[in-house]
């Protein structure tokens, strides 16, 4: 199939941002094929779904822990704060509330559905290093998913699953390392995965300009084995020349913070760190060239959505 560009937008953004990104993507003038729509845990409203061609998943900072039993979601914490910040406060609860958002973006039939393969401890998001080990958290999301898929007609998702990698513990994709695990414990084959490359920088300590990005980047793809590179069906492109910041950075003190207080401060933490900029050097078109992806997604930072579709224009610009 020819690759489609796409926009992402979050359901979460106001009623007007929806609308101009509506008509960003239906305007041939910025050659967009649709929009990547992070989603929640209730329906898609039809007028946004009517442009939309592949889903983000909601994701959690800290599964891994009250999935296992490793570590507990504070009694004090309400629902709703474990439903969005670790997917539930207990394995049941987490297992039943993927059900749901998977049948809420599975209901509009995506083409696909990004799921983030990783986890971060609460105490450490605010740092740079974590501790748990990311092959046991991707055995672990393995299960979690072949348990929630368990219910659906022949164990399947609703939805074919993407599974993108982040800098926490997960799938790294610094090389074939978890590929293997996917392969061996998921029980359904409906899957693929979504090279995020801006993640892949900075869990590596970022770069600092695009030239470095680019031979690191390429450098990774010549470590992939060919199995793969075949599951490499999505991508998020981006780039973060962040390499001062981590180098310089200290984790604070965060004796006394509350869970709410820590993960506020980790936002601002990590949008400095993963900043989501859009690449302007042309080579970026033959990395990509090289994975051939079906899907695109220019994934840009700005918290505005006049800054995201300028930032898509620049890099979406660098492709046929």
């Amino acid at each position: 199939m020819t690759m489609k560009h796409l926009f992402n937008i979050s359901i979460f953004h106001l009623p007007d941002e929806l609308k101009a990104a509506r008509e960003f993507v239906k305007d041939p003038a910025n050659r967009t094929d649709g929009l990547e729509i992070l989603t929640g845990y209730d329906p898609i409203p039809k007028p946004l779904a009517e442009c939309m061609i592949g889903v983000h998943l909601p994701y959690a900072t800290d599964w891994y822990g009250p999935f296992t039993g490793k570590r507990q979601v504070p009694e004090s914490k309400q629902q709703e704060f474990a439903r969005w910040n670790s997917y539930g406060k207990d394995r049941k609860e987490i297992v039943e509330n993927i059900r749901i958002m998977m049948k809420c973006a599975g209901d509009l039939n995506p083409a696909y559905g990004v799921f983030h393969a990783a986890s971060g401890n609460y105490d450490e998001i605010t740092g740079v290093e974590f501790t748990d080990d990311s092959d046991s958290v991707v055995r672990a999301m393995c299960e979690m998913l072949n348990e929630a898929c368990s219910v659906f007609p022949g164990g399947k998702p609703p939805l074919r699953l993407v599974f993108e990698n982040t800098w926490c513990p997960g799938l790294m994709m610094q090389d074939n390392r978890g590929l293997d695990i996917l392969e061996n414990k998921l029980e359904f084959d409906n899957w693929g995965i979504c090279l995020d490359t801006g993640h892949l920088l900075v869990s590596m300590g970022s770069v600092h300009s695009e030239a470095e990005a680019l031979e690191m980047l390429n450098a990774c793809v010549d470590r992939y084995s060919s199995d793969m590179k075949d599951r490499i069906t999505n991508m998020h492109l981006h780039v973060n020349t962040t390499a001062d910041y981590m180098r310089s950075f200290r984790k604070p003190d965060t004796t006394g913070m509350s869970a709410e207080e820590r993960i506020l401060f980790a936002h601002h933490h990590i949008g400095t760190m993963d900043a989501h900029q859009p690449f302007t050097d042309p080579g970026v078109k033959d990395l990509v060239d090289r994975l051939a992806p079906d899907y695109l997604i220019h994934e840009m930072g700005s918290i505005t959505s006049e800054g995201q579709m300028r930032q898509h224009r620049i890099q979406r610009s660098l492709f046929p």
